[in-house]
């Protein structure tokens, strides 16, 4: 089996170490020890020539910096508990230096772990509450003894923490082997072996041990994703921060993070790598390849993993968490890019929609990269569409809402005839004379009057508008009064009486003409009246819908509205309207629907309200439905049925009053109604984060850890 510090340098042990005593080692004198040794050597080493006073003390110091550094002296106290900790055999006092060994190792850099071992039997209140903690944990009998299995874990778990804390203490050996080289000394001479040379021959004996136990026990081997001796990622410890639903949670985030930030490194470095690559398998060559740069990914992910990325875990629901968390840490770093916090929670949100579908697909599919990656495409591509659809409608109702009602129509319509009248524009009694006269003259040619010149007595919006203008001949007429004229005739354009409708046309058109020669405002005011006039005859529809909707009992309002403007629109196709051709558009799509309006119309026929009998419609689903799956399927064919058919009728109606609304706002806004659209810069932040969110694919996750049990 091969030696279980494999998993730190990835190097094999070396031979011929003389057996060591571990666990009787003060880790305090260790280092006294080499701080002597390392003066010592220096000295030697200049022996026979004039030593360099300035190089000799810039060494020394060099030395002490290392040997007091942070990093170098927690990993000496817990491997030294390694040591200690691989030696102990069975019995009350053996589990008990154990525990004190696992409590070290776990913190060595704390006051109690630094303190001289006398600290440490004194059996102080903090010390020993944790031990007794950890006692209980593992299931220490009252006579102090552990399971063997108790005794297993408690090694793993100082093997994790020794693995993990050597990856910082190798990064710190090798910046101090930078400088002592800068030096031109040899760093051996200045650092001294690596702290775990004393301990290879026990962690040896050790994994032989476990070795020959598992195979005499014929256990079968681990699966994936355990703890274990090999490796340097292992899972994490039950109950700790780490293996818990938010240190998981963050891990990925954190690992997320690593892998966007490096990724335009790792980009690089692909294109570097795959002509090499090729190269090597035309040649038969072995180029080495450009390996864990500076800056990639993998590189970031080596920097934290000491203290902000933790170990995988093997549960199912933690890993989904994990994986989640890692599309959202991968969506933080273009957040810079946004360009704003909207745009940057949204990204975070299509981020997590694609964490969670590479999460569902990582647990349908596990070790399926591209399953994974599909995943994260689906998911983060549904949350992203959603968000933009909100985002789009969002900006539509901004829009929607800063065109002018009806009641604001009517107001700017006013005004203009108030800043003619403000100008003193005023028709002369030869020019309200001439009007009368020929609207005389238009209705003797519609038929309208009598020999005697007189309009028929009934009450009707033409005879109103004659009888209004025949007052204001031969009289003055202002700008104010000549807006009253005119909404009086437009509402013959409301008649239920086509002749009526007809004739107010022909009028409005004529009192137009007279009035535009008098002021330019009087053309605008026409198009304001004209949009507002359109509106009105829409709410009224819609209104009278509302009122006539309880007569559907079929299709309720949806078939009420339909019918009224059905009226409207037949009203236009015999000429007898005056909408805009956009408004008539808007009309039709509401009369006579659209592909999808009428598609579901068709399917809400099935509802239980709907036209077609529930018996007849439940029975369908129901026939089908046992066909399948017996009495129960039948049941279940027929609600489902019955429920398709309700969704079919929500949708038709709402995409009815829907068309029925952008009818009245086209009136209202005098044309069609601009449509929203997604803005530029969401879309080129978006295609950047699925960029980002894809590139970690490029490297492939390292395999989980096996268990030696």
């Amino acid at each position: 089996m091969p030696n279980p510090f494999d998993a730190f340098d990835n190097t094999p042990a070396p031979e011929g170490y003389p057996t060591v005593t571990v666990g009787r080692r003060d880790p305090s004198k260790d280092a006294a020890e080499r701080r002597d040794q390392t003066r010592t050597d220096i000295a030697l080493r200049g022996e026979g020539r004039e030593v360099d006073k300035t190089g000799f003390q810039q060494t020394t110091n060099l030395a002490d910096a290392y040997n007091a550094d942070p990093a170098v002296k927690s990993y000496r106290v817990a491997i030294s508990q390694l040591g200690q900790a691989l030696n102990t055999g069975e019995g009350p006092q053996a589990d008990l230096a154990l525990t004190y060994a696992f409590a070290k190792a776990m913190d060595p850099d704390s006051v109690v772990r630094e303190s001289e071992q006398g600290m440490v039997t004194s059996s102080q209140p903090w010390f020993t509450s944790t031990v007794e903690k950890i006692k209980k944990q593992f299931g220490m009998d009252g006579a102090g003894n552990f399971t063997p299995e108790a005794r297993d874990e408690l090694r793993k778990q100082i093997i994790n923490s020794v693995s993990q804390r050597q990856r910082i203490y190798d990064a710190r050996r090798g910046y101090f082997e930078k400088q002592a080289q800068a030096l031109g000394v040899d760093p051996v001479i200045v650092l001294g072996e690596h702290d775990k040379t004393p301990f290879l021959e026990d962690l040896q004996t050790y994994s032989d041990r476990v070795a020959k136990a598992a195979a005499d026990k014929a256990a079968p081997p681990a699966a994936d994703g355990e703890p274990g001796l090999t490796g340097s990622v292992t899972d994490t410890s039950p109950g700790t921060y780490q293996d818990s639903y938010l240190g998981q949670a963050m891990s990925g985030i954190n690992e997320g993070l690593a892998g966007a930030v490096g990724a335009p490194v790792d980009l690089a470095t692909l294109a570097i790598n795959y002509p090499i690559k090729g190269f090597n398998a035309l040649t038969n060559s072995n180029i080495p390849q450009v390996q864990n740069p500076v800056g990639g990914s993998d590189w970031f992910k080596d920097k934290m993993g000491g203290w902000s990325i933790y170990n995988t875990t093997s549960d199912p629901a933690k890993q989904f968490i994990r994986r989640a968390g890692e599309s959202v840490g991968a969506a933080v770093a273009p957040a810079g890019f946004a360009g704003n916090l909207s745009r940057a929670g949204s990204g975070l949100l299509a981020g997590l929609g694609g964490g969670l579908g590479a999460a569902t697909a990582q647990q349908v599919a596990p070790n399926n990269p591209l399953a994974e990656m599909l995943g994260e495409a689906v998911g983060g591509g549904l949350t992203g569409a959603g968000i933009a659809r909100a985002a789009k409608q969002s900006a539509q109702r901004d829009i929607e809402n800063a065109i002018p009602s009806i009641e604001d129509l009517k107001a700017q319509a006013a005004n203009m005839y108030r800043q003619a009248e403000q100008r003193g524009v005023t028709a002369d009694p030869a020019m309200t004379q001439q009007l009368a006269d020929d609207f005389r003259q238009t209705l003797r040619n519609e038929g309208q009057l009598g020999p005697a010149g007189r309009i028929t007595d009934a009450d009707n919006n033409t005879t109103k508008a004659y009888n209004l203008i025949e007052q204001y001949a031969g009289q003055p007429m202002r700008p104010q009064e000549m807006n009253t004229i005119r909404g009086v005739i437009g509402d013959g354009r409301k008649s239920p009486d086509a002749s009526d409708q007809r004739l107010a046309k022909i009028l409005l058109d004529q009192f137009d003409d007279f009035v535009r020669p008098l002021a330019p405002e009087f053309d605008k005011a026409r198009d304001i009246s004209s949009r507002y006039l359109q509106a009105e005859d829409l709410k009224q529809a819609w209104d009278v819908a509302g009122a006539n909707a309880s007569q559907f009992t079929g299709s309720s309002f949806e078939n009420a509205l339909r019918n009224q403007y059905r009226a409207l629109d037949r009203n236009t196709v015999k000429g007898r309207e005056w909408f805009s051709p956009e408004v008539s558009n808007a009309i039709q799509d509401v009369s006579r629907g659209t592909m999808a309006s009428n598609l579901a119309r068709s399917v809400g026929r099935f509802a239980p309200t709907g036209p077609v009998p529930v018996l007849a419609g439940g029975g369908i689903g129901a026939l089908a439905g046992g066909a399948v799956g017996g009495p129960g399927g039948g049941v279940a064919g027929g609600l489902l049925v019955s429920g398709v058919g309700q969704m079919g009728r929500e949708i038709a109606e709402n995409a009815t009053s829907r068309a029925a609304q952008i009818a009245e706002l086209t009136a209202r806004n005098g044309g069609v109604v601009p449509q929203a659209k997604v803005p530029d810069a969401f879309k080129n932040y978006a295609a950047m984060l699925a960029a980002i969110e894809q590139a970690k694919y490029l490297n492939p996750r390292p395999e989980q850890q096996t268990t030696v049990k």
